[in-house]
């Protein structure tokens, strides 16, 4: 019998590691191991949390490039539910709006240095 090849066991053994490493990862949530890597680079003092009407205008902002209207405003305000930031980033994230504001964000940054500077719209 010829004896088990050490690069086997080796790779065997990194790969073993490897989905531990990712399994254990997995259940923390996304939006903490973002949190963790923002606060491990952070140059300075993290800014306060932004109240309830500066975070909707900045997440409409960046997610949709508009700012909400009064309409979508009043009732964010309004809702005394705890994750109704989430549901509105989910919602935002769902929206035609947010389609087309990355249509137009990846349009600029792929195609601003090419002859045809624009991608045509599907018809």
């Amino acid at each position: 019998m010829r004896p088990f090849p050490l690069t086997i066991l080796l790779n065997s053994l990194f790969l073993a590691v490897l989905v531990w490493v990712l399994a254990a990862q997995a259940e923390v949530p996304l939006r903490e191991r973002i949190d963790r890597i923002v606060a491990a680079s952070a140059v300075g003092p993290a800014a306060e949390l932004a109240d309830d009407a500066e975070f909707l205008r900045r997440i409409a902002l960046d997610l949709t490039g508009a700012i909400p209207t009064s309409r979508e405003v009043r009732p964010f305000l309004a809702e005394e539910s705890e994750n109704k930031r989430q549901a509105t980033v989910d919602r935002l994230l769902e929206s035609r709006q947010f389609i087309r504001h990355m249509v137009n964000v990846f349009d600029v940054m792929l195609m601003e240095r090419r002859q045809k500077k624009h991608v045509e719209p599907a018809a």
